[in-house]
């Protein structure tokens, strides 16, 4: 057996034989390098804290390997991600056991892509470096449909047969019997929490925030001018000065020069104004060809990272980080939703003009994958729950397929796939494609997501540990999408790192435990509760006349009756698609696509596709299929690998 791990733009090499197999360790410049109880460690990334029975001890570039040498002489290398936070994966060599480990943090905020071609097994960091081993690529499937379904692929894979990524709480482990995986997960129960919780919130999240922030270097938050961004603000002007403290925020101007997010760019300037501190606009100008210079220059560093968005993160990061200090900190109030609510705090669950009525709705949704709900579908009782009945009429019965008699581990798959799958995000929602893909591709795409991904789950699932099994589920799929992942890629050109302080050891465990009546049921808490309450109740400083004054919130889709936001079929894809400087450049793309070289005619409708992508070369405005449209543009414009 021979094993190749390497990490980025590596230099050194160190190889040792273990008896078996011999292996080589290739580690960068960056790379932390001990030695702990006979076992060698390398670690690449950054780190926060470490969490010492409950005591958080900040990590900083003069205590950081006596503090993780402390980590690792205190749990065992399974153990690690549980309780040392940051951004990071490592590689470590038991020697008296002679056994190799890999392993990332708790979230796989970075990741590492392996493959193995019969003895020979090759870990990196580098997505290219593990294809380089390939004779030939070929596409997977499941991971091709699972990009238009929703934008990128789980953890676990990647649009590469025979390519895959290290799992979330999973360990991979190489010893002279071959390679095994261990899971590190551990269950936990909701509880009933009660005052004392609200200061465990508030010191969890400061210390999200502190642990993560500069010094000197500055801190810079990508602020949308609601509640999540504005905490980070108001967190980071608490503790230091002012100077130290700024704002940025995209601006999006149509073609036709109106600024898409208007109301979002002023609440920002005057949520900066309240701090005092300074705010930069990043204007995204979809009539300036610029615009397409700038995605080209950024496409073969987002292809190498697996990640396939946008184009607004990459406009900020030029901007920002190429006359940023390196050691800045670059923050993100990303995740705040996935944790606090399971994403249902966007005002959108229901088309009503009442904003408390679309937030009581979001309560309504996220009731839905609660443990009174929960225990309604296990009992049976599924239909007579009204929460369940108004939203199968109010998007139309036709558009669920609720099981009948099926075992409870086929139930729980089906409640979880429309969880994360389905538009409505409403249990047993319809979530499979009628048009684009075959019966084989929606048969062969949900066994491969129930086996890796919704199984173990659904096995263990309980009304007491839904919230455990719900958040695991955003760790698998919704935390490693593009749109969360896409800022630390833009950043990385510059040296920097883009820090997500809702996406915290700290933060995920207190949420695990948190009951449903703390702002995820039908009672009357706010959603997003308890951040919501410290800001009405603890923070004096939060611009609460800002952040819950009425009218709308961000876009001018909110209330153009023209947009999907108010009832319209038009959306800022549509805009890209058939009114921006992207519109030639899409076409002349796609007029060079071999749909059939990427996709399987036996899984996909190749056909449909090849209809909807000439129809779009020939200037027809295809609005009903405009989504799939716009993620084959994005698809094929960064490009698959070849060879």
């Amino acid at each position: 057996m021979k094993i190749n791990v390497s990490f980025n733009q590596a230099k050194a090499a160190f190889s040792q034989s273990l008896g078996y197999s011999s292996f080589e360790i290739i580690p960068n410049s960056s790379c932390i390098e001990m030695e702990v109880d006979q076992t060698l460690i390398y670690l690449e990334g950054e780190f926060y804290y470490y969490n010492n029975e409950g005591e958080n001890v900040k990590i900083n570039k003069n205590n950081a390997n006596a503090v993780i040498k402390q980590a690792l002489l205190d749990h065992s290398v399974s153990n690690i991600s549980s309780v040392l936070e940051g951004v990071y994966c490592g590689v470590a060599v038991d020697k008296n056991k002679k056994t190799l480990y890999v392993f990332s943090d708790a979230f796989n905020r970075k990741n590492f892509f392996y493959t193995q071609d019969g003895d020979q097994i090759t870990l990196s960091t580098s997505l290219n470096e593990v294809l380089n081993t390939q004779k030939s690529i070929k596409y997977d499937q499941n991971g091709l449909y699972s990009f238009l379904l929703l934008g990128y692929t789980p953890v676990k894979n990647t649009f590469y047969e025979n390519v895959f990524r290290l799992g979330c709480d999973e360990i991979i482990k190489i010893d002279e019997s071959g390679v095994s995986k261990i899971s590190t997960s551990k269950i936990v129960d909701i509880q009933e929490y009660d005052k004392s919780k609200i200061d465990l919130y508030e010191k969890n999240l400061e210390n999200a925030v502190l642990s993560r922030a500069s010094d000197s270097n500055g801190n810079i938050v990508m602020n949308s001018g609601g509640w999540d961004s504005t905490t980070l603000v108001y967190l980071l002007t608490k503790n230091f000065d002012k100077k130290n403290v700024k704002s940025v925020v995209f601006e999006m101007i149509l073609s036709d020069k109106q600024s898409f997010n208007v109301y979002e760019v002023d609440k920002v300037k005057r949520i900066s104004k309240h701090f005092d501190i300074e705010t930069e606009t990043c204007t995204i100008d979809y009539s300036n060809k610029e615009m397409i210079d700038l995605w080209e220059r950024n496409l073969d560093n987002l292809r190498n990272n697996h990640v396939y968005f946008w184009i607004h993160h990459l406009k900020l990061a030029e901007q920002v980080g190429s006359k940023t200090t390196s050691g800045s900190s670059i923050f993100s109030g990303e995740a705040s939703d996935s944790i606090h609510n399971f994403g249902y705090s966007q005002f959108v669950s229901v088309n009503y003009d009442n904003m408390l009525l679309r937030e009581y709705a979001d309560k309504a949704k996220s009731y839905l994958y609660g443990p009174t709900f929960l225990k309604h579908l296990k009992n049976g009782k599924l239909h007579d729950d009204k929460v369940f009945q108004f939203f199968n009429a109010y998007y139309g019965k036709e558009k669920f397929s609720v099981p009948v008699n099926s075992d409870s581990i086929d139930l729980m798959n089906k409640y979880f796939q429309s969880f994360i799958l389905s538009y409505q995000r409403v249990p047993f929602a319809n979530w499979k494609s009628t048009t684009f893909v075959s019966d084989l591709m929606n048969t062969e795409f949900e066994r491969f997501i129930n086996e890796n991904y919704f199984e173990d789950l659904s096995k263990q699932t309980t009304p007491e540990n839904l919230y455990y099994n719900l958040l695991q589920i955003y760790k698998r799929i919704h935390f490693q999408s593009a749109q969360i992942q896409v800022a630390g890629v833009a950043f990385s050109k510059y040296n920097l790192t883009c820090k997500i302080p809702f996406m915290d050891l700290n933060m995920v465990d207190y949420m695990y435990r948190m009951p449903e009546d703390w702002g995820r049921g039908l009672e009357l808490k706010t959603t997003k509760y308890p951040l919501r309450y410290l800001a009405n109740e603890r923070w004096s400083d939060m611009p609460l006349h800002i952040l819950e004054e009425g009218g709308p919130h961000s876009y001018i889709a909110e209330n153009d009756k023209k947009w999907t936001y108010a009832g319209g079929n038009w959306d800022i894809y549509c805009e890209i698609l058939y009114s921006s400087v992207f519109k030639d450049y899409f076409k002349e793309m796609f007029a060079k696509v071999d749909i059939e070289k990427y996709f399987d005619a036996d899984y996909f409708n190749t056909d449909f596709f090849k209809k909807v992508i000439k129809d779009y070369i020939d200037g027809v405005e295809d609005i009903a299929n405009h989504a799939l449209l716009f993620k084959l543009a994005v698809l094929f414009s960064i490009g698959l690998i070849e060879r």
